[in-house]
């Protein structure tokens, strides 16, 4: 029984190891009301990915164990915004871990009882069980604690064997991924006829002389762009002109914020806080008590960074207090508890306090903001009532389905994007919703369908992409005359007032010399079959390259053998494959995302 107590003990270790497919991620608190849920009452499909319908109870049974780790883990919630990309993880992990499984099957890739249980307690432990099965004072690991572990686990909670059996499940999914990655691995070989032609290309460079012509160094040449241009262009790029179904609407947030006499009383209890934190003699304790981060309480600081948080302060000493550093509405005391002084260092106690609306301010502001539900039944009223009560009026004019914001004063209100394409009428105030600490009130002014922008409003701007367009065509073609007639590429820097530089480039070069960016398909024109008495150039939106080969040839001096090279990109290779991979599956998915119909 002793034993069983300590794996007790241990099971937060154990646990960790669910997160392998199951428990990564942390759905929040907002969690959805029946409503919500069966709005829709002939589906509740979040999503499907390959045709497989992924319904909104498993999907969400996934969150809650995840959310519930999460708060034994850091005992606190995320905020609405980490929620929001803690959710599309937990999609994206879905997603792969479905397609994964779909590839398994279709190759017959199986994990047998008798792997697992090699897996498990045989020769050939898991790497995650033997870390957690090892004695932590002696850094020892036995192989007979696991299979007493095994033996008693029919008496341990029904919590107890429902974490083991999700964790059998996560090693065995990690299994068939492991082997479905090492099939493809092998299938990538690099023979020694082809390391020996990648080193040889390797090894050769080419000296290049250039010149870079920015455009306005050109003068302008007047280009002709015509209706029927304009009509072929918008007809060729309709798609880039297309408005997704969005919503308007007028709205106010009242921020929720202590009144002054709470920040004065606040003020006088950090004042307080910091002199009994000076004369503490247990400091310890004393965070334990006060202290509202009990994840985060010491710190180690370079003489820099203190300089940088206190610029005030001429030193520092041991026992001394620093602060209070406001951070929004959170305040932290430092008290310094050691100084190295060879090391310009200090190891600081941090006392967190958070600056807390009470309720009867809170419900202050509500009831303001509740009044304002009861007398606007337009948006003209809604704006004279907000108008006269000095309230902030916002407005935003596309707010998408999917949006999790809804301007840049907001950028996390899923719950009033919800009420707009749910519930939300024309000129109907919505209910006070309870948002990043503020209570918002918000009235819809119209809706937008899903339409392409009409000719006549983008006309003009495609007028200048084209104008653009054939000015460079005409000074890339100006240039290629004046090349044809014999001019030098000296004459050319000259006129143009710019400046010739020299450069080697070697054949696996990504970039262009003095900040030309990538440019693979100019780089190959360079490393083909070029005239070393021509000049080539390459038109770019902000101006033209000019090169003019001078020399070519292959290094004298290898710097990878046939071997190591053949080594290096083979592994290269096997890396690229599995992102690769990865990739591919989600392309060939068939991946509906609907998760904005229930978040």
């Amino acid at each position: 029984m002793a034993f069983i107590n300590t794996i007790r003990k241990r099971s937060g270790i154990v646990f960790t190891f669910i997160t392998l497919g199951l428990l990564l991620f942390l759905f929040g608190r907002d969690l959805l009301s029946i409503h919500s849920i069966f709005r829709n009452k002939n589906s509740q499909v979040i999503g499907k990915i390959n045709h497989e319908s992924i319904l909104f109870t498993d999907f969400q049974h996934i969150l809650e164990k995840a959310r519930y780790y999460f708060y034994l883990q850091h005992q606190r919630y995320p905020s609405p915004e980490v929620q929001a990309r803690i959710r599309d993880e937990v999609w994206e992990n879905m997603v792969l871990e479905r397609m994964y499984q779909q590839s398994c099957q279709n190759l017959s890739l199986t994990v047998s009882d008798e792997e697992m249980i090699d897996m498990i307690q045989g020769d050939h432990i898991h790497p995650e069980l033997v870390q957690a099965f090892t004695d932590p004072k002696t850094k020892k690991f036995d192989k007979k604690d696991i299979i007493t572990y095994l033996e008693n686990i029919a008496q341990a909670s029904h919590e107890k064997q429902k974490q083991w059996q999700a964790l059998e499940s996560s090693l065995k999914d990690a299994r068939l991924k492991k082997k479905l990655h090492t099939l493809l691995q092998k299938s990538i070989y690099i023979n020694n006829l082809e390391a020996e032609k990648k080193q040889k290309l390797q090894s050769i460079y080419k000296k290049v002389q250039y010149c870079w012509i920015p455009h306005q160094n050109i003068s302008p040449s007047s280009t002709e762009v015509t209706e029927d241009m304009v009509k072929n262009y918008y007809e060729k790029h309709k798609k880039k002109y297309a408005v997704k179904e969005s919503r308007a609407i007028v709205y106010v947030a009242l921020p929720i914020v202590p009144y002054s006499k709470t920040v004065i009383d606040f003020e006088k209890e950090l004042t307080s806080l910091a002199h009994q934190f000076a004369i503490s003699k247990d400091c310890h304790q004393f965070l334990k008590m006060h202290t509202d981060d009990h994840q985060n309480t010491t710190q180690t600081l370079t003489e820099k960074q203190m300089f940088s948080l206190f610029p005030q302060e001429k030193k520092f000493y041991n026992q001394q207090v620093l602060g209070p550093v406001k951070q929004g509405q959170v305040y932290q005391l430092f008290k310094v508890v050691a100084t190295y002084p060879k090391e310009k260092k200090y190891d600081l106690l941090v006392l967190t306090k958070e600056m807390t609306v009470g309720d009867q301010e809170k419900n202050n502001l509500f009831r303001q903001a509740s009044l304002l539900t009861k007398h606007a039944s337009s948006v003209a009223e809604f704006k004279a009532y907000a108008a006269k009560n000095n309230f902030t009026i916002y407005t935003s004019t596309a707010i998408h389905e999917d949006s999790h914001g809804i301007d840049q004063h907001h950028t996390y209100a899923r719950e009033i994007v919800r009420w707009l394409y749910n519930e939300a009428k024309p000129g109907r105030v919505s209910s006070v919703f309870e948002v990043n600490q503020h209570y918002m009130v918000a009235m819809m002014t119209q809706k937008n369908k899903k339409r392409f922008l009409p000719l006549a409003e983008v006309s003009s701007s495609i007028k200048k992409i084209l104008e653009k367009k054939n000015s460079i065509q005409k000074k890339y073609h100006m240039l290629q005359k004046e090349i044809q007639s014999g001019i030098t590429l000296e004459i050319i820097a000259q006129k143009y007032k710019v400046k010739i530089m020299d450069h080697q480039l070697t054949f696996d070069q990504r970039h262009l010399p003095v900040g030309g960016g990538s440019d693979n398909e100019f780089l190959g024109v360079i490393f083909g079959n070029v005239d070393s008495k021509k000049i080539y150039v390459r038109p770019t939106r902000e101006g033209l390259w000019l090169f003019l080969v001078k020399q070519q040839g292959q290094m004298k001096e290898k710097t990878t053998t046939v071997a190591d090279y053949k080594k290096q990109n083979q592994q290269l290779a096997m890396i690229l494959q599995n992102f690769n991979f990865k990739n591919y599956l989600k392309q060939l998915a068939d991946i509906q995302d609907q998760r904005h119909n229930f978040y």
